[in-house]
């Protein structure tokens, strides 16, 4: 945030979009003239709000080509927060484990390219996957707490936006709060239920990297990415005696190679405030089967 601009005597300060975020698109290398900034803040479902919000703009046929990117720094505001709701773990994050006591902090960035399928033929690239179903719900009951319903009506929506019941994989939220991973294992369950799902795999990478907060998708839209390309599900750093789930989802300590490559996988962020996303991914040639 840049200084508090001029204002005479008994006025209240008018700020500019310059004022509160980063530089403009055309002065970046690469950016062409023309081109349209937007800045989303969604807590820690930001990046995969921009996502969803990208994938309709290109769909109303305003552009071919969006760049999504999404950080965090660590900064004594935002760990005062997370201290105050008693989120922060003295220990460690330890996602689904029994005896987890809280979320980690960290830092890091992620960009992303989405683009329509003519503009990737157009420049011969292959695209890594196929963001082929999104969620992204303001709908939360509390400040912070998670909301099962709200979780799972969120989950619904992206799998019917892809056109499909179930996945290979997902990647969790799973921050390693008590309350939080509950609520987001209890709403995959019941997704599950209803939708016939089979020990899917479910991990999550904040034991290892801490939690990215605003881009908090990042890591796990890449490890979504990896286990479309290899067929190994990463496990969750952490995670020793796991929390007691359903039939329909099972939880990964550790990496697995998966039978047959999957073809689709959930990758799931919620924020405070009640942002909640969704993203399914699919293989790059679209197909889920």
């Amino acid at each position: 945030m840049g200084q508090t601009p001029h204002a005479d005597p008994g006025t209240a300060p008018r700020w500019g979009s310059h004022e509160l975020s980063g530089p403009r698109a055309d002065d970046l290398p690469g950016i062409g003239p023309g081109s349209e900034t937007v800045y989303l803040s969604q807590a820690c479902a930001s990046l995969s709000f921009a996502l969803d919000y990208a994938r309709t703009w290109l769909r109303s046929g305003r552009g071919t080509t969006a760049l999504v990117v999404g950080t965090s720094v660590l900064n004594a505001y935002e760990y005062a927060g997370m201290a105050i709701t008693g989120a922060l773990s003295p220990t460690g994050a330890r996602p689904f484990d029994t005896a987890r006591d809280g979320t980690s902090l960290g830092e890091g960035a992620g960009a992303l390219v989405l683009e329509t399928a003519d503009a990737a033929r157009g420049r011969g690239a292959r695209p890594l996957a196929v963001l082929a179903g999104a969620a992204a719900r303001v709908n939360g009951r509390s400040p912070a707490a998670s909301d099962e319903e709200a979780i799972a009506d969120c989950i619904r929506t992206a799998l019917d936006d892809a056109g499909l019941d179930s996945v290979g994989y997902i990647h969790a939220h799973a921050t390693g709060t008590v309350q939080g991973d509950t609520v987001e294992l209890a709403a995959l369950d019941a997704v599950g239920a209803e939708r016939g799902w089979d020990a899917v795999p479910v991990s999550g990478h904040k034991g290892g990297i801490g939690h990215l907060m605003h881009a908090s998708s990042a890591p796990g839209i890449a490890a979504a990415l990896g286990c479309l390309r290899t067929g190994s599900a990463p496990g969750t750093p952490g995670l020793g005696t796991a929390e007691t789930t359903g039939r329909s989802v099972r939880l990964l300590t550790a990496a697995e190679q998966l039978n047959g490559a999957p073809r689709s996988v959930l990758v799931n962020s919620f924020g405070f405030a009640g942002n909640n996303s969704s993203l399914v991914l699919t293989a790059p040639d679209g197909s889920t089967s």
